[in-house]
């Protein structure tokens, strides 16, 4: 299913429909390339369905909006909460839903952002509202790649990527799925719950950003669960407040399953790694060549855990115990350019060839050995790399505009679209406080300039967060 390329068509439901597209009981479908809209639930949800591929869709407006009301029922904590017109709390309600019995299905390409509704926040009780993808008890054998999964400050996720239910087996991606490459930004819990039974997961390549906490597998029911390459960075959900960059289970369930943190790139306002999120005990993990930039590491529980060829802040693991980090580097990373995105290491850093050789993952180095965290001295300052070679660059700029004053500062944005990926560009956002131009051009390898900065028009004083994106046609 897909548009003609001529006379491109947008499928909007609006809220004539639970779901956008509901695929049940079907197999080998294909949805490409379409701009879908709507939805009173979910804009496309899968069910009892197998080798399903979502491919370059542009996912927008689903869900519930919602009216924010105070607690009528003592069980559900503090609130207020959004309530739909029977009531009910609005929770769980994804761009896309893979529910039971659901297995092979791949999200490739897709830009999904601003949802109907906005998540709560903790300062209510634990977060409730949209997210981009859930991943609710499904059969697993997923590959969920290269999305841009993009909220807003007045649309924020609960968590980006969803799992339902964390306590069971099939909870999350459940077994044998993949994330990679993908942009998670705005949630006001978790930027990807792996929890459930994490058989043969792997979540890498990935760049998580304000949010409540960077990557959740608590718990690991199975395992084994392989988390690298990310770049994490904990500046905030929409309080500004943090919890933990890697949040790692406890020993509710009665063995455990074991995580490996590898390559990993985390600055954080809050705590770098936390255990003991689910049950008291300890729960197996491994660490190598993390690259800690700011946060502490906390692991009460002192067994269980192998931590070492890691870079930490001075005093920031504790308790520690003689035998973890025997190879680790104690220093304070300032990076390349971090006020511009650019993670790559600094000149000098102690990181730099003080890394562990991980078989298939950090063989191809230069130097004496793998520097520490997902981005080398060396590597491209774009991050994560897509295979389409679309890049816009510096990943993060910093505006500033005195309300009333003439002008506005602006910043200058380098856009690069090979012309395979399409005819046009286009640079798009759902935060009208920020301008643009020109807001598209042509796909032709060549890089072009595009001037940011604030809407003029804006009159509320304070910090804006936002994000502009870049598509082809």
């Amino acid at each position: 299913y897909t548009t003609d390329p001529h006379t491109p068509s947008v499928l909007n439901v609006d809220m004539n429909g639970i779901n956008a597209i509901a695929l049940e009981d079907v197999h080998h479908v294909i949805i490409e390339n379409l701009t879908i809209i709507g939805g009173v639930k979910d804009a496309i949800r899968v069910s009892n369905s197998k080798d399903i591929r979502i491919r370059r869709c542009d996912i927008s407006s689903w869900g519930q909006p919602g009216v924010l009301s105070e607690v009528t029922n003592p069980k559900w904590g503090r609130g207020p909460f959004y309530l739909d017109e029977e009531g009910n709390r609005i929770n769980l309600q994804g761009g896309v839903r893979v529910n039971p019995k659901a297995e092979r299905v791949v999200i490739e390409d897709c830009y999904i952002h601003n949802p109907r509704g906005r998540a709560t926040s903790w300062m209510n009780g634990h977060p409730l509202g949209p997210t981009a993808i859930i991943l609710s008890n499904s059969d697993g054998n997923h590959v969920i790649r290269n999305n841009s999964l993009i909220g807003s400050e007045s649309h924020r996720f609960n968590d980006t990527i969803e799992g339902a239910y964390n306590n069971k087996e099939k909870g999350g991606p459940n077994r044998d799925t993949d994330f990679d490459g993908n942009i998670m930004f705005f949630s006001n819990d978790d930027g990807i719950e792996l929890d459930g039974g994490q058989m043969n997961v792997r979540f890498f390549n990935n760049w998580i950003q304000s949010s409540f906490c960077g990557v959740s597998t608590a718990p690991t029911i199975f395992g084994p669960s392989y988390i690298y390459n990310n770049l994490i960075v904990l500046e905030g959900e929409e309080r500004g407040q943090t919890n933990f960059a890697l949040k790692v289970g406890g020993n509710k369930v009665e063995e455990p399953g074991i995580n490996y943190f590898l390559h990993n790139t985390i600055y954080s306002n809050g705590k770098a790694l936390r255990g003991g999120n689910w049950g008291k005990g300890p729960t197996p993990i491994v660490t190598r060549n993390n690259l800690i930039a700011s946060g502490e590491l906390l692991w009460p529980q002192k067994a269980m855990a192998d931590f070492d060829y890691d870079m930490l802040r001075p005093n920031s693991i504790d308790p520690p115990l003689p035998h973890w980090e025997t190879n680790g580097v104690i220093g304070i990373e300032r990076f390349r350019d971090r006020a511009a995105g650019d993670y790559r290491l600094s000149e000098g850093s102690p990181a730099i060839d003080a890394g562990l050789v991980l078989p298939m993952l950090s063989e191809d180095f230069s130097g004496n050995a793998p520097d520490i965290g997902a981005i080398a001295m060396g590597d491209d300052p774009l991050f994560p790399v897509r295979s389409d070679n679309i890049s816009l660059l510096p990943l993060q700029v910093q505006l500033e505009m005195t309300l009333g004053a003439a002008e506005a500062k602006h910043d200058t944005l380098y856009v690069r679209a090979p012309e395979a990926t399409g005819q046009r560009w286009s640079v798009l956002s759902d935060d009208a406080w920020l301008q643009f131009t020109p807001s598209e051009g042509p796909c032709d390898g060549q890089v072009h300039e595009v001037q940011l900065s604030i809407n003029p028009s804006t009159r509320k004083e304070g910090l804006y967060q936002g994000a502009v994106t870049l598509r082809t046609d």
